[in-house]
C-alpha cells in the first residue's frame, strides 16, 4: 500500500511539472500538485502508523 501511494505521489508531481513547464494547462498542473501533496501526506501517515504498530508489537513480546 505504501509503495502504491508513493508511486501515485511521484506520478502526480511529474504531471504537475509537465503541465506547468510546458504551459499546457495551469489548472491541470494545480490539480496534480494538490493531489501529490495529499498523497504524500497519506504516505507519511500510513508509514508512521505502520512503524508505531511494529514498535508496539515488539514491546508486547518482551
Amino acid at each position: 500500500m505504501e509503495k502504491l501511494l508513493l508511486a501515485l505521489a511521484f506520478i502526480s508531481v511529474a504531471c504537475c511539472y509537465y503541465f506547468f513547464f510546458f504551459n499546457i494547462n495551469l489548472l491541470y498542473g494545480a490539480i496534480a500538485f494538490i493531489a501529490g501533496m495529499f498523497l504524500n501526506v497519506a504516505y507519511a501517515v500510513r508509514s508512521s502508523v505502520n512503524t508505531l504498530d511494529g514498535y508496539d508489537i515488539k514491546e508486547d513480546k518482551k
